[in-house]
Formats: structure tokens, sequence, C-alpha cells
């Protein structure tokens, strides 16, 4: 995020990222120069017959000074973007040390509430939580790091000593103490950290977790599209074959090739657009290396988060309505099953091993299993959970249907296993 450290003019002056002088076109120009104005020199003074004779240096000094206007421009560019790096990250960090002082104060004051009450479990959880924080905020600094992990070993010796005589009353208080300055030394080792340094490098861990996320998000939207483009092949096999068939069942096979392409059809935008968001998140994560190596301005940054947070906002959007979409053509699929009583006239017709039977049966399963992903979507985009209310009744409805058609026809008793349709 921030690559200058103003406190040591020997390290910014040798510091190779965001530097003029140590970019290999910059070093390869310089060479160039002056091996030609070397060789011009020697040239002159060996009394070479084609040495050039220069009567006046204002050439040298234009590429001098054009040299010298490259530099300074560059360096107020890049003096311009620190400070104003860090004046967003004075920003943020205000905005972060707000929210965590009240989180601090709200912490110990239920925490003493809650130790008062006797409710010595949820006391415990609040310290933990405290602890959490300022044990991260050590881990940014090697010395910080070095000063928490020294306050671990000693409260993990106290502790170890303690249990030594678990009857004795006063080892209790002691541990007890020792908590008490744990919490005291991770705190303060957590604030020697520089504050924007510290936002900075929290930045910087969000950043590379996001794209270990994204890669996450990839493979598993790219396990639905396979799975969605076997299911369609499936889907066309079949319809070429309901021709065929006797008319009642032609009717069924149309109603409910039908609504399963309008869920298949509604799930397939939806992954498109999530795909268009997991590409803006991994430009946006692209974008903030980029500033981090001083490759690109604040201004550009935020251009490309806004466009991000815009793509987010339309594909919640489309995920919301994707769901209630499917929802209800979900519900219309079972009631042609089970209105219909399509498994009991495939098994009437074809047997108990009816290929059409099976083959409806996995259709509704794969419909179930968009759900799934729908409901996996709204977990890893960070929304309230839908109800999945709707979606257990519809799938209890196809469920009963193919038992009730299972035992009336080959007189197979028994519900589907959970695990063949699971809700969430």
């Amino acid at each position: 995020m921030l690559l200058y450290n103003n406190r040591r003019l020997l390290r910014l002056l040798l510091q190779r990222q965001g530097s003029i002088f140590f970019r290999p076109e910059t070093l390869l120009a310089g060479l160039v120069l002056a091996g030609l104005g070397a060789g011009v020199q020697h040239s002159i003074d060996s009394g070479w017959e084609y040495a050039p004779n220069i009567e006046h240096h204002y050439g040298f000094q234009a590429v001098g000074v054009g040299v010298t206007f490259a530099i300074v421009f560059r360096t107020q560019l890049a003096w311009g973007r620190f400070w104003e790096a860090v004046t967003h990250l004075h920003m943020m960090y205000s905005k972060w040390m707000d929210a965590f002082a009240q989180f601090q104060a709200f912490a110990e004051i239920t925490a003493k509430a809650a130790f008062e009450e006797g409710n010595r479990d949820r006391a415990d959880l609040l310290w933990q939580k405290q602890l959490r924080g300022f044990a991260t905020g050590a881990s940014f600094s090697r010395a910080a790091s070095m000063a928490a992990n020294d306050a671990l070993e000693k409260f993990a010796e106290d502790g170890a000593s303690s249990l030594e005589d678990a009857n004795s009353s006063k080892h209790v208080f002691a541990a007890f103490d020792s908590l008490v300055a744990l919490k005291d030394k991770l705190q303060s080792a957590s604030d020697q950290r520089e504050k924007v340094d510290y936002v900075a490098m929290s930045a910087v861990r969000m950043a590379r977790q996001m794209q270990e996320q994204l890669k996450l998000q990839r493979q598993t939207l790219g396990i639905y599209r396979r799975r969605s483009n076997a299911t369609r092949e499936m889907a066309r096999q079949r319809g070429a074959a309901v021709a065929s068939v006797a008319a009642e069942r032609h009717a069924m096979l149309l109603d409910l090739d039908r609504v399963w392409w309008k869920i298949r059809n509604v799930l397939d935008d939806y992954m498109e657009d999530a795909g268009v968001e997991i590409d803006s998140y991994e430009a946006g994560s692209h974008a903030l290396s980029q500033y981090e190596q001083c490759a690109m301005d604040f201004t550009s940054l935020l251009s490309i988060y806004k466009q991000t947070m815009a793509t987010t906002d339309r594909a919640h959007r489309s995920l919301k309505k994707a769901w209630r979409h499917v929802s209800n053509l979900l519900g219309e699929l079972a009631s042609h099953l089970e209105d219909g009583e399509a498994f009991v006239t495939f098994l009437q017709q074809e047997g108990c091993q009816s290929p059409l039977a099976f083959q409806t049966l996995e259709q509704a399963r794969d419909a179930t299993s968009g759900m799934r992903m729908l409901y996996h979507r709204f977990a890893v985009s960070g929304l309230p959970t839908p109800s999945v209310e709707l979606m257990g009744s519809t799938v209890s409805r196809i469920k009963g249907s193919w038992a009730s058609a299972q035992q009336a026809i080959c007189n197979n008793k028994g519900q589907l296993p959970d695990w063949y349709m699971p809700l969430e």
C-alpha cells in the first residue's frame, strides 16, 4: 500500500519498488548516455579524425535538463500519491478506531455486567474477542510479535504452574491476574505499530485472502456449469425421444420440460452474473496490488472500487430474483409431478425400471441442486440467509409423489433419503 518510510532517508533513496532510479529502462538509458558521452570524449582526446568537433556543450545540457525534469516530475508524482494515500488511510483509520473504541467500551461494560451476573461463559467469550483483536494488531510488526509471543509464553508458564496445585485458591486469583496482564501486554504490543501501517497491512492481507476466496468461488461455479451442461445434454436427448411416446406421456413430458428449461435458464443467467461479479472482484484485487506497488493512483483505484461495488449490487439483485423465480418454478414442477401423477403414469406404462421416471426424478434433483447453489451464493455474498421453508415443502411433495407411485405400482415402500435432495 505505502512503500515509503520518511524516517529513513537512505532507505527511501535505495528502495527499489516505486523508485525512478532502479527501473530497468532508467538504468539502461543512463548507461547508454554515459557510454555515448565517454566514447565521444575518448575520440576527441585520442585525436580520431572522425571525432565530432563540439564547440558548445548545449546538447549535453539539454539532455541533462530533460533527465532532471523527468526525475523531479516522477518524484513529485510519487510524493503526491504518497500523501494522498496517507490522507485517505488516516480517514480510514479514524473510522476504524472509532468503531474499535466503541467495541472495546461495549465489551468492557458487557463483560463486567456478565461477570457480576455470574454469566462466566459470556464474560470469557468477550475477553477472548478482545484478546484476538489485540493479537491481530500485534502480528504486523516483528518487535510487537516478539513482545506478544513473550506475553503468551509467560501466560502459559503461569497457567502450567497453577495447575500443579489446583486445590489452592490463590492460584485461581493468580491465573486471573495473569490473564489481565496478558491482555494489557497484547494491547500495548498492538499499539506499537504505526496507525497507517496497521491499516495498510490489513488491506494487503485482505486482498490476498480475497484472491484465495475468488479462486474457490470460480472453481465452485465451474462445477455447477459442468453439471448444467451435462443436464442440458440429457434433456436434449430426452426431448428427441418425446415424439415417439404416447400422446398422454407426450403432453406430460412437454409440460415438465417447459418448467425445467425455465429453471435451467434462470440458473444459467445468474451464473453469468456471478461470473461477472467474480471478474470484477479480481480486477479490484489486481488494482489494489497495483496501487500497493505505486503503479496506480488512488483516483483510478477508487473508480475501479466503485465499479466493483456497482457490479456486486447488480449480482445481489440478480441472486435474490433468481431465488424467488426458481422457488416458484420448483413449486410448479412439483405440482406437475404430484397432480399430474407423472411418476404413476411412467411406471404403469414402462414398468418399475421406467427410464422416463428415473430421468424425471434426476431432473427434479438437478433443479434442487441449483437451489442449493443459490443458497451457497447467499452465504458467500454475505447476504441474509433465505428461508428454505417453501423449498422444503416442495422437496417433500416430490419425494411423496415418488414414494406413493413406487408403493402403488411396484409395491416398494420407503421415502427417498435426505441426502438425495438435501435442502442446504
